[in-house]
């Protein structure tokens, strides 16, 4: 899936002056580079690494790193875990993280693990379908603080 316009969490980091022209940014998870491609072509200075689109991709410390909309499709919760702890060990500075929490699963969903299966075959966990975060998960959140 590809978008347009920069994603929300890199938009409000950029109106809150979290990332400016002399940060560092590294989008963990970039996906195809969406965000990547536009911040580059704004003369950002920006490195992008996804384990699917872009597993060639560099994976720097950077002042401001960027976990948008990656831990919710993480089918295994120990990998989302092990996610938040490696992109949080490069972030120099801030680490966004973004996750979409609420989904309406339709007909062409199917239940899988503490998400579902969308009709394109991705995952995307549901917290409504849980109940509440896994221990291990607040166990990293923790670590962060």
């Amino acid at each position: 899936m590809g978008r347009a316009h920069l994603s929300r969490p890199i938009q409000l980091a950029l109106a809150s002056n979290i990332i400016h022209p002399e940060t560092t940014i590294l989008d963990y998870g970039c996906g195809r580079g969406d965000d990547l491609r536009t911040l580059l072509g704004l003369g950002y200075d920006c490195v992008g690494w996804d384990p699917v689109h872009r597993s060639d991709g560099e994976r720097r410390p950077s002042e401001v790193v960027n976990l948008g909309y990656v831990v919710n499709v993480i089918e295994d919760s120990s990998e989302r875990a092990e996610t938040l702890e490696s992109a949080w060990a490069l972030a120099e500075r801030v680490m966004l993280v973004a996750a979409r929490v609420d989904f309406q699963a339709g007909q062409d969903f199917e239940d899988c693990a503490d998400g579902v299966l969308t009709g394109r075959g991705t995952f995307q966990r549901s917290r409504k379908r849980l109940g509440k975060m896994p221990r291990r998960f607040d166990y990293v959140l923790s670590c962060l603080r």
